[in-house]
């Protein structure tokens, strides 16, 4: 089963919906991977005589799976893109999706909360500004 799920996520499939095809209930799958996550982060249940091993393997194969998944398809939509192919931006849809902690698109204006440190400071700075009845002084960053 492990690898099954492997191989569907280096094809950039989700593993908890693999694992619910597999038959496999989806809080079963989370608690497996926090297991996982445990083990590992603790470096234990390097044998498999440790209840925890198979839950640490399946972590394991799992983050690796999905950063050769996103590498691949980076890699995908730079070549496409270098060919002049439009078709480059799927790639990074799925992306913007399946990764979204890293490729996801930002609004600041939108309230993101992974808003730029600098774009705070300066709505920060205009408030204040704003609030003393002082006209904005920002300038640009060389």
């Amino acid at each position: 089963m492990i690898s099954t799920i492997e191989l569907s996520t280096k094809k950039g499939h989700w593993p908890k919906r693999v694992a619910r095809r597999l038959g496999v209930h989806s809080n079963t799958f989370d608690a497996w991977m926090k297991r996982g996550e445990q083990a590992h982060l603790s470096d234990t249940a390097s044998s498999d005589s440790d209840p925890d091993f198979l839950c640490r393997q399946l972590y394991e194969k799992i983050e690796e799976a999905e950063a050769e998944a996103e590498i691949y398809m980076l890699n995908q939509a730079v070549m496409l893109a270098e060919l002049g192919k439009t078709s480059w931006n799927g790639f990074v849809t799925i992306m913007e999706r399946r990764f979204s902690d890293r490729w996801r698109k930002r609004d600041a204006l939108a309230g993101d909360i992974a808003e730029s440190w600098e774009a705070q400071v300066k709505k920060d700075l205009l408030q204040r500004q704003a609030d003393a009845g002082v006209a904005p002084q920002l300038r640009a960053i060389e």
